[in-house]
């Protein structure tokens, strides 16, 4: 079973710190779930209600074209008698009768309203999600949950090369039956940057993306192999969630994914550029010089 999930701010908004075309334009995002749905490796996409139009687009593509993806979606900061209101409003929007699942966006969120999990339970029960759960940024987060023994079916974290704060409890999770969804798989784009234009807080991985560049060379793969092939063979991930800016990278990914048998030598020896800086591992903390779109 494929691995990959399609992230979809794009869709609505300019996101990535390498994304130079902003919004994707309607008619071309129909084109990459076209080739998503064609694929047949692609059965999620991940939205939110705050992603500007993601979700409106992805329920015209599903009006349009008569074919449909399950969608993980997001439970937005409002009050927890809202949430019901939202989640409806998703699914009109989407054109769907339930959601694969709806997790919160925000923990602190969560933390300030602890009731809205009853809810989310509500509606799981009323089948109109099926899976429950968090996105979290930080193992401290998920260690308070798995302290006070909250139940829920689905997390999704971050998780690169250079991010690897929350590999030891995947085995604590699969114990559980939680499912688990990755993203920012290439750290919104930075793994891509010119080593040479980083500046500021950014020269303390510079050496560590020159390496990078250097082991896709010698070895003959690209960046984009070695970052997604490191999600993929990871036995305890689910779904790898990452995100496009055009037709023709959705494609680049999708032939990478293909080819991911042959570089297991390579990734079982990525330790080497984990770094714990979170001041570069969360893209919400990098300066306006550096960011230049929104942070998921």
């Amino acid at each position: 079973m494929s691995k990959l999930a399609l992230g979809t701010v794009q869709f609505g908004l300019n996101y990535g710190i390498n994304n130079v075309g902003g919004i994707i334009p309607q008619d071309e995002v129909f084109l990459i779930l076209d080739e998503a749905s064609k694929s047949s490796l692609i059965e999620i996409l991940d939205t939110a209600s705050v992603y500007g139009a993601s979700e409106k687009v992805i329920g015209e593509y599903a009006k349009s074209r008569g074919k449909r993806f399950n969608v993980v979606s997001k439970v937005p900061n409002c009050k927890p008698d809202e949430i019901e209101d939202y989640l409806n409003k998703s699914l009109n929007i989407l054109n769907l009768s339930s959601l694969y699942g709806y997790i919160f966006h925000d923990f602190n969120f969560y933390l300030h309203n602890p009731s809205g999990l009853d809810k989310l339970i509500e509606f799981k029960q009323n089948k109109k999600i099926n899976k429950i759960g968090f996105s979290l940024y930080y193992p401290d987060d998920l260690d308070r949950l798995l302290s006070e023994k909250i139940a829920f079916d689905l997390v999704q974290v971050p998780f690169s090369v250079f991010d690897q704060r929350f590999v030891d409890y995947f085995d604590k999770l699969k114990s559980l039956g939680v499912e688990i969804h990755v993203r920012s798989i290439f750290l919104q784009g930075l793994a891509f940057k010119n080593p040479g234009t980083l500046t500021g807080n950014f020269e303390k991985i510079k050496e560590k993306i020159t390496y990078l560049n250097n082991l896709a060379l010698s070895k003959n793969v690209s960046i984009v192999d070695i970052c997604l092939a490191y999600g993929i063979t990871n036995n305890f991930i689910d779904k790898v969630v990452f995100g496009v800016d055009s037709l023709s990278q959705l494609k680049d990914i999708i032939s990478s994914s293909r080819n991911t048998e042959k570089l297991i030598d390579i990734v079982k020896n990525l330790n080497i550029f984990k770094i714990d800086d979170e001041e570069i591992l969360i893209p919400s903390k990098w300066n306006n010089a550096i960011s230049t779109g929104a942070t998921k």
